[in-house]
């Protein structure tokens, strides 16, 4: 009798304890899996705002004559993308940003016509589509105590990161001798490009490290271009719900 008792007392012991592990691990499984939908709750510093802008434009140097003697410029679809970085004024200890990587690039595009290339500012809100200013892999600013786009810096509290996106060899545009041409959208509409030849949506990796180690990356996708440039020439759009951004530790 008294052996069963004494048995009975380490079942319900083992009966506790294996409750007590299936409630931490379903606590730990609920933790882990809001934070894999949710990311860093409170991030030192945060990405508030992304402005984009899309139109059309001539490739600088693309100046040829043809056979005939008329000169024409290589048309360019063009996207500029502007990621505003700003110190987060719920994060309580001071910190500083010790570089902020674009790095994971994929480029998804609707059909085959044309070339999708990126590119770094040249500087502040400013971009050459030269090939000293292309990105391959990645692009990588580093903190300092100013900006500085040209040496690829960022104030270490917090500014702004640019990248452009272009769609070449996709038109060209007849010269003519003393004209100031307006080059816009409508004028690849005018040169029979369409929406899906133009369509194209980029994924990448988005990481900022600050200056105690820690670092936090983010994958993001933008589909370009925004609005419909094709009938109203440029259009500018600012989101502030990147919601979808979710920055994890890494």
């Amino acid at each position: 009798m008294q052996m069963n008792r004494v048995f009975n007392k380490k079942m319900i012991h083992t009966y506790i304890v294996l409750i007590a592990i299936l409630i931490v691990a379903v606590v730990v499984g609920l933790i882990m899996l809001r934070y894999s939908i949710q990311g860093e709750r409170t991030m030192p510093f945060t990405i508030n705002q992304m402005h984009i802008i899309s139109t059309a434009t001539t490739m600088a140097g693309s100046e040829q004559v043809d056979e005939y003697g008329q000169w024409h410029m290589d048309l360019i679809q063009k996207n500029e993308i502007y990621l505003y970085i700003a110190a987060n004024p719920e994060y309580r200890r001071d910190e500083a940003i010790s570089s902020v990587i674009l790095d994971n690039f994929r480029i998804e595009k609707y059909n085959e016509a044309g070339q999708v290339q990126l590119y770094r500012q040249y500087d502040i809100g400013v971009h050459n589509f030269a090939e000293e200013f292309l990105v391959e892999d990645r692009l990588e600013i580093t903190g300092n105590v100013i900006t500085d786009v040209r040496a690829l810096e960022i104030n270490n509290q917090g500014g702004v990161i640019g990248l452009g996106v272009i769609i070449r060899d996709i038109a060209r545009y007849n010269l003519v001798q003393g004209e100031r041409a307006q080059i816009n959208g409508i004028t690849l509409a005018e040169e029979g490009v369409t929406a899906e030849d133009i369509k194209v949506t980029i994924y990448f990796d988005i990481t900022i490290e600050i200056v105690s180690g820690n670092r936090f990356r983010a994958q993001h996708r933008i589909e370009l271009p925004v609005g419909n440039i094709l009938e109203n020439g440029l259009e500018h759009v600012i989101v502030e719900d990147l919601s979808g951004m979710v920055f994890r530790r890494i």
